[in-house]
Order: structure tokens, then sequence, then C-alpha cells
């Protein structure tokens, strides 16, 4: 099946909590078409005493409704700080959210493409 690159999206830029325990959006792509999804959030701020909960959500309905994909806790500073959001075909629409749950509040870079995709 021949497809094309329709749309193409570039999001760079920084997330800083605004509270403890608080779940914040860091990135929120799609629209009225699938997308494809790939990106990075850089966890390299972290240092001891600090804890992460990084979730992604994904929605295939309009208007949206994002149900919980995956849930991943980091503690403290990371061995392996930056982390990959795999390549993902998504409907409607994603959202990446973080919530900060103990430590000093830390900025978390981060950079998404989301590409729409569609049939010649």
């Amino acid at each position: 099946m021949p497809v094309i690159i329709y749309d193409y999206e570039e999001r760079i830029g920084t997330y800083t909590p605004e509270a403890l325990k608080q779940e914040g959006v860091v990135a929120w792509l799609g629209g009225a078409n699938p997308v494809q999804i790939q990106g990075f959030i850089d966890t390299s701020n972290m240092r001891e005493g600090d804890t992460v909960i990084i979730r992604e959500y994904v929605s295939w309905e309009t208007p949206p409704r994002y149900v919980k994909m995956t849930e991943r806790t980091l503690t403290h500073k990371q061995e392996e700080p930056l982390w990959l959001i795999r390549l993902l075909w998504v409907p409607k629409g994603y959202m990446l959210t973080l919530e900060q749950r103990a430590g000093e509040l830390r900025t978390f870079p981060y950079y998404f493409v989301a590409q729409e995709v569609r049939r010649t």
C-alpha cells in the first residue's frame, strides 16, 4: 500500500512540573487522521531522591477519550536517561504526561515527531 507523508510536525521543548504529585501534559499529538509518532524524553536532570512517573495515553475516538497505555516509574539519577517513545501509530491522539512525586522539581527536555500518513 503506497502512502505519502501528508503532514509533518516536530515538537521540541522542555517540561517542568508546576508542583509535586500533579500530572501534567508534556506533549499532545494527533488530530482527525491517524499519525505515526516517535520521540524522546530526557531524564538526565534527575537526582537522588527524585521520583517521576511517565504515562502514555492513546485515543481512537472523536472527540478524544484518552486511555492509559503505559506507565513507568523512575527513581533517582538515571543510568540511561534518554527514554525512547517508540514508533507508534495512533488513530486520533497521543498524550505523554509526567508526574514528579518526590524530590526537587526538575526540567525535562523532549523531542517528538508526528507524521500524518495517507494512502495514495
